[in-house]
């Protein structure tokens, strides 16, 4: 999330990804964070695809943001 915070796009309407393989609790505290910092973003939930879930294990959750 610091990351998130330091380097990514907070101006209203930015496109933030979160992905999970199976991790759905984290991955939705992880939207809750995103929307702490940044209330107007526009967040977009996907599962990860079996062969990324796999090679990050069973409990993986990414976020992917625009850089400003």
């Amino acid at each position: 999330m610091n990351k998130y915070q330091e380097l990514g796009n907070l101006n209203a309407g930015a496109i933030v990804y979160v992905s999970d393989a199976d991790n759905n609790d984290v991955a939705e505290f992880t939207v809750q964070k995103i929307l702490a910092l940044n209330p107007n973003a526009i967040i977009k939930r996907t599962k990860l695809s079996p062969i990324v879930g796999t090679h990050l294990g069973p409990d993986s959750v990414v976020i992917g943001f625009e850089k400003i």
